[in-house]
C-alpha cells in the first residue's frame, strides 16, 4: 500500500486516551503490564501488553509519560473495561485512573522523507502539547484537545490497512481475552518481556516460551470478500484460527492461524477464501 503524504484524520473510533497519575503510577503499571516501563522517559512511548492471569491479551495500550503520570491509548471499545480492571488493583496505592475526555486521538501519514525505522515496543515521542508519537509506516499518533476534528471519511480504513501491512496487531472488544501473547508475536516484537518482574500471566508466557508450545502465530492473508475480526478460519474441515484485524476497502487481513497452515489457502463458513499474503504466519517474507 502506498503511503499517503501529509494526510491527517481522526482515530477516535480506534483509540481512546486514559490517564494514570500519582506518585506510584510507574510502579503500578510496571506490576500490571507485561512490558517493561520502569525506564520509560518523556522522549519515548511504548506499545504494551495487558494480560489476563491466563496469559491472554486483554489490551495493547500505547503508554507515554505525561507530567507526573502517564497517558495510555487503548482500543476505544475497550476503554471502559480497561478502566474498571486497572482500578480493581489500585487498592491503597497513590494512583488515579480516569478517562481523558478532554483529549482525542488523531493520526497523520508523514512525508516519506521523514521516515525513520522503528523497533517495537519503543516509539519515539516527537513532541508534547500536543503529544506526538511516531508510529510504524511513516505515521504519527497525535493527542489533540477534544473537539478537534479533521474530517476524512476514508482515513481510518487507510490507517488500519497500514497497520496490517506493518503486521501490527490490535486488540478490541471482538477479540479481547482470546489469544495468548505469543500468538500475536508479542514475544518476537519485544512487547512482552521475559526478564522483568512479576505481572499477570507471566507464568503462562514463560511456560509457552521455554517449552515451545505455541501452535498458532500471526499471519497475513488476502480475503476474497469483506470479513470481520473473530471469524473462524478452516483448513479443509479443520479449524485452524480466526481473523484478527481487517480494514475497510482493503482485502488484506491479519489472522492467528496454526503454524502448519501458514502457507495454506484457508476459508471460513461463509465461503470466503483467504490466500496467504506477503508475510506468512512465521513472519518471514
Amino acid at each position: 500500500m502506498a503511503i499517503v503524504s501529509s494526510r491527517c484524520g481522526s482515530l477516535a473510533e480506534h483509540y481512546a486516551p486514559i490517564r494514570i497519575q500519582g506518585t506510584e503510577a510507574r510502579t503500578f503499571l510496571q506490576a500490571q503490564l507485561a512490558t517493561d516501563v520502569k525506564d520509560l522517559t518523556a522522549d519515548s512511548a511504548r506499545l504494551c501488553a495487558y494480560l489476563s492471569p491466563q496469559g491472554k491479551v486483554l489490551a495493547l495500550p500505547i503508554i507515554a509519560a505525561d507530567g507526573n503520570g502517564f497517558i495510555a491509548l487503548v482500543a476505544t471499545t475497550l476503554r471502559d473495561a480497561v478502566l474498571r480492571r486497572l482500578r480493581m488493583f489500585v487498592l491503597r496505592a497513590d494512583v488515579a485512573i480516569d478517562s481523558a475526555d478532554d483529549l482525542v486521538v488523531h493520526g497523520e501519514f508523514l512525508e516519506p522523507a521523514e521516515h525513520t525505522g522503528l523497533s517495537l515496543p519503543a516509539l519515539p515521542v516527537s513532541g508534547h502539547s500536543p503529544l506526538r508519537i511516531r508510529w510504524p509506516g511513516n505515521r504519527e499518533l497525535q493527542l489533540l484537545p477534544a473537539g478537534s476534528t479533521i474530517p476524512d471519511a476514508g482515513f481510518l480504513g487507510d490507517w488500519l490497512a497500514a497497520d496490517i501491512e506493518a503486521r501490527l496487531p490490535h486488540v478490541d472488544e471482538a477479540i479481547t481475552d482470546r489469544f495468548v501473547a505469543q500468538m500475536l508475536d508479542l514475544d518476537r516484537s519485544g512487547v512482552v518481556s521475559l526478564s522483568k518482574g512479576c505481572y499477570p500471566g507471566q507464568e503462562i508466557v514463560a511456560r509457552a516460551h521455554y517449552l515451545g508450545r505455541v501452535k498458532r502465530r500471526l499471519g497475513a492473508f488476502e480475503a476474497t470478500a469483506p470479513t470481520t475480526p473473530g471469524t473462524p478460519l478452516f483448513d479443509g474441515d479443520r479449524p485452524v484460527g480466526e481473523v484478527l484485524a481487517t480494514a475497510a476497502g482493503s482485502p488484506d487481513i491479519l489472522a492467528v492461524v496454526a503454524t502448519d497452515s501458514a502457507g495454506t489457502t484457508l476459508q471460513d463458513e461463509a465461503g470466503i477464501v483467504y490466500c496467504p499474503g506477503a508475510n506468512g504466519a512465521d513472519g518471514t517474507k
